[in-house]
């Protein structure tokens, strides 16, 4: 484990660290401590799905837009949809 905040963390190490609480799961000797390691894995995926998102939105904004700030090649907007 370390002791980086959240925010810090790469991508890599919070997938990593969702692994190690899922085999932690595993040998866990009550249901209640495998069910809670369970939930804390799938919150670091979760994250790490967010942040790989969010990178993907970041680049995929900067290769769609010109100069001017006007929707490039693809079209996209960065208007939420609602």
């Amino acid at each position: 484990m370390t002791s980086k905040p959240l925010a810090e963390r790469t991508i890599a190490e919070l997938r990593a660290q969702a692994a190690e609480y899922r085999r932690m799961a595993e040998t866990a000797r009550t249901l209640q401590i495998a069910e809670s390691l369970r939930a804390l894995a799938d919150r670091f995926e979760g994250l790490a799905d967010t942040r790989e998102q969010e990178v993907h939105d970041k680049a995929h904004s900067a290769v769609d837009r010109d100069e001017t700030g006007s929707p490039g090649i693809c079209g996209h907007s960065d208007e939420p949809i609602v």
